[in-house]
């Protein structure tokens, strides 16, 4: 499966904190204390509904029901410095 062979892992998560949890501490148990310090995120992709500064997770109608997941909740240091994130979402580069 060419996924393998590129090392891509493919999360599906049941709301914003198994999000958070995993891109913070590569687990989505709420309780682990590992983080992602020796294993750094080089690509991230986000595509869904979105606000400013939000990531709207989950399926409604209302705009008000959706789980809200704000980038600052994502520790940077999660992250590798020349990591390429993508965010495929309505009005999540608007600024407050």
């Amino acid at each position: 499966m060419k996924i393998k062979q590129k090392k891509i892992n493919f999360k599906i998560v049941n709301d914003d904190a198994d999000i958070a949890d995993y891109v913070n501490k590569k687990s989505t148990f709420a309780f682990s204390t590992s983080n992602m310090d020796n294993d750094k995120i080089t690509d991230f992709a986000y595509f869904g509904h979105g606000g400013p500064d939000e990531m709207y997770v989950g399926y409604h109608t209302n705009f008000s029901d959706f789980e809200k997941l704000s980038a600052s909740s994502l520790r940077k240091g999660a992250f590798s410095t020349n990591a390429s994130i993508t965010l495929v979402s309505c009005r999540s580069g608007l600024g407050e």
